[in-house]
């Protein structure tokens, strides 16, 4: 994925189960950090974007568009028919976690890799629904 002639491009998978950003913890002396499960599922998503990033520098001073889509497998617990219309259908996940909170983790985990800033996305479209296999889909590009 290379930047093309239209700018600055990128698109990539990450192979994990979504997860939405965390809000701040705090400890008994009210220093706040981030939970583990946030920090572990942005190091995922950080990896995969420095993998298709090789050896590209990252978009600086341009204003970038965010696609991403959320794939969830259907719980195992359904049956097998809601589970193949599910997946056939890409049903829409009504269930938490919120698309902002999925969103905000992965334009966090992508900042100094894929972009300088995330307050560089001026566009963002976010979708999740039920598929085959839990997936993170993530496009980065250029608008004018």
């Amino acid at each position: 994925m290379k930047n093309n002639i239209y700018g600055f491009m990128v698109d990539f998978e990450v192979p994990m189960r979504p997860v939405g950003k965390g809000r701040p913890r705090f400890t008994r002396s009210l220093h706040p950090y981030t939970p583990r499960a946030t920090r572990e599922a942005e190091k995922v998503v950080a990896y995969y974007a420095r993998k298709a990033m090789k050896d590209r520098t990252q978009a600086v001073g341009v204003s970038l568009a965010l696609d991403v889509e959320f794939v969830y497998e259907p719980p195992k617990s359904w049956s097998k028919k809601k589970r193949e219309e599910a997946i056939n259908l890409q049903l829409s996940r009504r269930a938490k976690p919120d698309c902002d909170n999925l969103e905000k983790l992965c334009a966090d985990a992508m900042n100094g890799i894929v972009y300088a800033d995330d307050s560089q996305i001026v566009e963002t479209h976010v979708c999740k629904y039920y598929g085959p296999k839990d997936l993170i889909r993530i496009n980065v590009k250029e608008v004018q």
